[in-house]
């Protein structure tokens, strides 16, 4: 069930970005740090240019661990952590 939940949130967010320009990927089945990746548009807007690597949770954060290591990653990108909460809808922090 944990499974479907999950992957259910992950396409809402990617709907959510795609309402805001950006085209979205998912990392399926990878478990990896990154569960979104969502690139802007040749245009850059409102976003900019930078691709956002999101890593998405339902009800709860990430463990301290998990959230170093994607914390730790060293790429050229914006890192978003959002968590839904049922009931309240995304809240999207950015992770630096």
């Amino acid at each position: 069930m944990n499974y479907v939940k999950g992957r259910a949130g992950e396409y809402e967010l990617m709907r959510i970005y795609e309402q805001r320009g950006y085209s979205v990927y998912r990392c399926a089945g990878s478990h990896s740090l990154v569960d979104v990746i969502a690139i802007p548009s040749n245009n850059g807007g409102k976003s900019g240019f930078l691709p956002v690597l999101i890593q998405a949770k339902r009800n709860c954060k990430p463990a301290k661990k998990e959230l170093e290591q994607f914390r730790a990653l060293n790429v050229l990108a914006k890192k978003v952590i959002a968590v839904r909460k049922d009931r309240e809808g995304w809240k999207e922090e950015i992770i630096e």
